[in-house]
């Protein structure tokens, strides 16, 4: 069993092979479709990078898209996929060593 130094660890390098590799796409990879139904690469890129979001920006989130949560996270993703292509790779990257959960907690935190 990994301990949680390992599994952030894997995490990292996930987040880095998956920036890379969107590095390397080009404008029409982007808009390809993802095996995500409905969702372009940009949109799954995007969503990848929705973990960075602060509290006051998760209660704008719920604010400006009421409803359920899958509507919530789908609208949410597909506005943050308008930033441009090395914006969402530097975020991806920024993340790397963050060793935050979903909900915003850092790992350990109490």
């Amino acid at each position: 069993m990994m301990n949680d130094d390992e599994i952030w660890a894997a995490i990292d390098d996930e987040r880095r092979r998956t920036a890379d590799l969107l590095g390397q796409l080009s404008d029409d990879e982007w808009a390809q479709p993802s095996l995500c139904a409905g969702w372009t690469v940009r949109d799954v890129a995007a969503h990848l990078t929705l973990q960075q979001l602060t509290v006051g920006d998760i209660i704008r989130m719920v604010l400006r898209h009421p409803g359920s949560l899958n509507s919530m996270i789908s609208a949410s993703a597909r506005r943050r996929a308008t930033r441009p292509t090395d914006r969402l790779i530097a975020d991806l990257r920024a993340m790397i060593g963050g060793c935050v959960h979903q909900s915003g907690v850092e790992a350990g935190a109490q």
